[in-house]
């Protein structure tokens, strides 16, 4: 039978009452034994050993592997503990280490009284009453071990075939391999699965028996293998379509069966058979066959037993069968994540469970003891009311009149929202040159707008907890108030700032100075243009016209209107003239006063 078993370093939950007294989990031939596969035990077999095979009463730990022969079974805990029953007398359960507390997996010799344990930490121990059955090499680590003819079987961390205990000759295309993933051994040979999904045989070579021990089946449809099982006259393996291939010894090998309408979830071959069926429902189920020597082993009765059932794994002695029966528990916890923040929004994540429940899990969100009313969901709103509270989300799920309650870690308590310093920074302005405002809102995220007087410049989202805003160049000069409004985020709070912002008088281009026909006899007259740029305000406001010759001096004052203003020239004696205008400014410009132009009166 195979005795084969990967390593495994999670730890299972709390076992739930069951068909017998043991917890123990499963484990596919090809996969780690998983703790949310733990479950109870179910033994049977033939009646001379049903003392021996009855699963102790003090096996309370969770289990996480187990292995079979005709006389102890052997389970490891999920604390890393080692339970040995059956024949008490034997050297298998004499010779038992008492003191480990880091096992993971082992495997009993199906035709001694010989057993390997593997360590979380990958390291072997045996123990036999006429092998050593220390690992030559103490350092070596390993990540699937099996064991047969009191010759211990390893697959090392890098991928290859390690013996030691009685001496055995593997052939070069196995021990030349680097990419082992599990071992099995039976009696006559063993198999290897390699990481590329194909398996790999050795064995006895025996007289007209067409060398079973040594080929593979071919009609495997390229399929991949993920599960292997060395038996005593036979061998089989599992197919990553849900079937499998058993050959062996001629006359002697278990039947080659096949499931229509189902999947084989685990195999085992020992003397005999047993396969771990399930439907496309989750419908799971059992099959024996094989064992003629013990047929209470294999006997159909002890498959209906189980349907219906979770069963994960079956192992096979000679003499006894035990199936693990999943338990119903919680496989995960259900989470919370979000911010625990008043106007935050909470969010779990349900359980999980070991099997099915017979209808989804309900869901309820609590303050600290107390259930929050109407708060079923998968989300929950913060709200004041909540302030200060501790939440938590349980999940509630039943299966076979068994409910399962499963409680997150609690979040909180639920604290206010952060209330923000909003500061505006603008620098002083010039009408006519465009502003820019930079709004910090620290440690913030969300969108924050901007007003000037009341008046809307913008929204904008913050990017790294800033926001910057252009003011229009047509702001006016004088003081203005800005105001800075941010909405608010899951976390903060919303809030406001102001800041002042002064704007000065801008410039305006530089007034230019027409005179048309001056006389001594007559007035002439005068034009003034102020140009601004495109889009401002025009000039406006006063002018003044300033004509000099030598002592003579004569003023013209001139309003503008929408830059320009036009006006007569008082009589200028005869001679040349030097004349300028001073564009007095407005509300919006500065002063500015032009270039001299001479002017000559006839």
């Amino acid at each position: 039978m195979q005795i084969r078993t990967l390593l495994a370093s999670a730890t299972a939950g709390a076992i739930l009452a069951g068909l017998c007294a043991a917890t123990l989990p499963a484990a596919d031939a090809a996969t780690a034994p998983a703790p949310t596969t733990a479950g109870t035990v179910v033994a049977w077999g033939d009646s001379s050993v049903a003392a021996d095979t009855a699963v102790p009463t003090d096996l309370t730990a969770p289990v996480v592997d187990i292995s079979a022969n005709s006389l102890n079974t052997g389970a490891v805990t999920a604390d890393g503990h080692l339970k040995i029953w059956g024949q008490s007398t034997t050297p298998l359960a004499v010779l038992a280490p008492s003191d480990v507390t880091d096992a993971a997996a082992i495997a009993l010799d199906p035709l001694g009284s010989n057993a390997l344990v593997l360590h979380t930490d990958g390291t072997v121990t045996g123990w036999s009453a006429t092998t050593n059955l220390t690992p030559d090499d103490p350092g070596m680590h390993a990540k699937a071990i099996a064991l047969g003819n009191s010759t211990a079987y390893a697959v090392a961390a890098d991928g290859t075939l390690v013996t030691w205990g009685a001496p055995v000759t593997i052939p070069e295309r196995v021990s030349s391999l680097t990419d082992l993933v599990d071992v099995s051994y039976g009696q006559l040979g063993g198999l290897a699965l390699r990481a590329n999904g194909t398996a790999v045989a050795w064995g006895m070579t025996l007289p007209d028996a067409g060398d079973p021990y040594n080929t593979l089946p071919t009609d495997i449809g390229g399929h991949k293998v993920v599960q292997i099982s060395a038996g005593g006259l036979s061998n089989g393996v599992l197919l990553d379509d849900g079937t499998i291939r058993t050959w062996g010894y001629p006359g002697a090998a278990v039947e080659q069966r096949t499931f229509p309408g189902k999947t084989v979830k685990s195999l085992v071959v020992g003397i005999g058979a047993a396969v771990v069926l399930e439907d496309a429902w989750g419908h799971r189920s059992v099959d024996l066959w094989g064992n003629a020597m013990y047929p209470a082993v294999t006997d159909p009765a002890r498959a209906e037993d189980l349907d219906g059932e979770p069963v994960a794994k079956i192992a096979l002695a000679d003499t006894h069968a035990a199936a693990i029966v999943t338990g119903f528990r919680e496989a995960t916890k259900p989470t919370v994540s979000g911010t625990p923040i008043v106007g935050a929004t909470l969010t779990a994540t349900p359980a999980t469970y070991s099997v099915t429940p017979d209808a989804p899990a309900t869901g309820q969100w609590f303050a600290g003891a107390d259930p929050i009313a109407g708060q079923t969901g998968p989300t929950l709103a913060l709200g004041d009311a909540l302030l200060g509270k501790t939440i938590s989300y349980h999940n509630s799920a039943t299966r076979h009149g068994e409910t399962v309650t499963s409680v997150s870690a609690p979040v909180g308590p639920i604290a206010a929202k952060r209330v923000p310093a909003v500061t505006l920074a603008a620098s002083a302005g010039t009408y006519g040159t465009a502003s820019t405002v930079t709004v910090t809102v620290a440690d913030a995220t969300g969108d924050v707008a901007v007003t000037l007087d009341g008046t809307s410049v913008g929204t904008r989202t913050l990017d790294g907890g800033q926001a910057s805003f252009s003011l229009a160049t047509t702001t006016a000069p004088g003081s203005h108030t800005l105001t800075a409004t941010y909405g608010g985020s899951a976390t903060v709070a919303a809030a406001n700032g102001t800041a002042t912002l002064t704007v000065a008088k801008g410039s305006s281009g530089t007034p230019v100075l027409k005179v048309t026909k001056p006389r001594s006899k007559a007035k002439g007259k005068v034009t003034v243009t102020v140009t601004t740029a495109a889009g401002l305000a025009p000039a406006t406001g006063k002018a003044q016209v300033v004509l000099k010759k030598g002592k003579s001096t004569k003023k013209v004052n001139l309003t503008l209107k929408n830059g320009k203003a036009v006006g007569s020239l008082p009589k200028l004696p005869k001679g040349t003239w030097k004349a300028t205008v001073t564009y007095q400014g407005s509300a919006y410009y500065v002063p500015v006063k032009s270039k001299t132009l001479t002017v000559k009166s006839k």
